[in-house]
């Protein structure tokens, strides 16, 4: 809620002072969103996707491929307290359905826990990608061939049906999605989990069961039109290994950036003691930026939720400081 606020308000005053590119803050939902929740989202200017359950429960059935043992009703309701894996993993490979959305010329799509620095910057790293041949771009790091975190593209009809064969298909660690067969790469995770190490030609890089798998699989390996950023840098203990180059994609020159702010594998900064065992600036960026939105959306809306925020995100400020 909070990062919706900040974003459409930000946009509302980008498109008021741009006549070439005009943004919408559209919010992928299901149908255990609060209804309540909706209503305020739209009132304040954010725009709305609905994803049918029944993609939800072409992917729940096809989590038997898995090794996840699935509660399926409670997957489908988003049921946390019964079953987190697999809610888990619905909520994040349904980010996709953002390919369907054909009014639009491209999709900017990121996390919740992701936020545009500048939507000026934006806009012309947009308009860059538009002249591109690249079904995507995303960043990359050693860890998993693609961060599903955020990235830009255009709506895709061919990418979209892939992903529901896909889904309905399901996953396994030995060929991947849809029974693809394996890879020739792997991505170590060896500081994650010193434990879990990949196997040669393994789908168990980080993600691979859910959005990164599901993006690398459809952009990558089947379209073969998926451009990385950071491809330069290196990964893992041994800095002379260089992150795999796969067929499909291309590594873009250093000059280019997305410019958004992720907070991957951290607390959040809208958790409880988000500060206690973390570097404190990513915090105090991110509270910073959307403090004025989320207070100013709250007082025009009275949104319960969005209170909880502003204490949280103040007391995180303060804390942090």
């Amino acid at each position: 809620m909070a990062n919706l606020a900040y974003h459409v308000t930000e946009a509302k005053t980008f498109n008021a002072n741009n006549s070439d590119v005009k943004y919408d803050m559209v919010l992928v939902h299901d149908s255990s969103y609060p209804k309540v929740h909706l209503k305020t989202l739209k009132d304040m200017g954010v725009r709305l996707l609905h994803v049918d359950d029944s993609i939800k429960h072409a992917a729940c059935d096809g989590l038997k491929n898995t090794t996840m043992e699935v509660d399926c009703t409670a997957a489908i309701s988003l049921e946390r307290k019964v079953n987190y894996e697999a809610p888990e993993f619905l909520i994040q490979i349904m980010k996709l359905h953002v390919f369907t959305m054909k009014e639009y010329d491209a999709i900017f799509s990121f996390d919740t826990d992701a936020y545009l620095k500048d939507l000026h910057e934006v806009k012309d790293i947009t308009l860059r990608y538009l002249k591109t041949k690249f079904s995507l771009i995303a960043n990359q790091r050693g860890l998993s061939p693609v961060n599903a975190g955020y990235f830009v593209g255009r709506p895709n009809s061919k990418a979209i049906e892939i992903w529901l064969k896909d889904i309905k298909a399901g996953f396994t660690e030995k060929n991947g999605w849809a029974n693809y067969g394996p890879i020739a790469h792997t991505w170590p995770r060896l500081w994650r989990n010193p434990i879990h190490r990949n196997e040669i030609g393994g789908w168990t890089f980080l993600g691979a069961d859910r959005d990164q798998g599901l993006l690398f699989h459809i952009f990558a390996l089947q379209l073969q039109s998926l451009g990385l950023t950071n491809g330069h840098l290196w990964y893992g203990y041994d800095k002379h290994v260089p992150i795999p180059k796969v067929a499909g994609t291309t590594f873009l020159n250093r000059d280019w950036n997305l410019y958004v702010r992720h907070l991957f594998s951290t607390p959040k900064p809208w958790d409880e003691d988000a500060c206690k065992d973390v570097k404190h600036e990513q915090f105090v960026y991110f509270t910073r930026a959307m403090l004025p939105a989320v207070r100013e959306n709250f007082e025009h809306h009275k949104i319960p939720m969005l209170q909880q925020c502003l204490s949280r995100f103040l007391n995180n400020n303060e804390v942090c400081k």
